[in-house]
């Protein structure tokens, strides 16, 4: 039982380690329109750029 979890948790983690990496590499190709740190971190704050 606890060896599933353990294992559920590295996959978590690897997971969201390349989706962060994914997310890193379209933001620094402009893929996305606007930088995602500002879009979601401070959505009311306007991008001054």
């Amino acid at each position: 039982m606890m060896s599933g979890i353990t294992d559920f948790c590295q996959f978590l983690f690897v997971f969201c380690f390349c989706f962060f990496c994914l997310w890193e590499e379209v933001s620094h190709g402009q893929l996305i329109a606007a930088p995602p740190d500002m879009e979601f971190m401070k959505p009311h704050t306007p991008v001054t750029k």
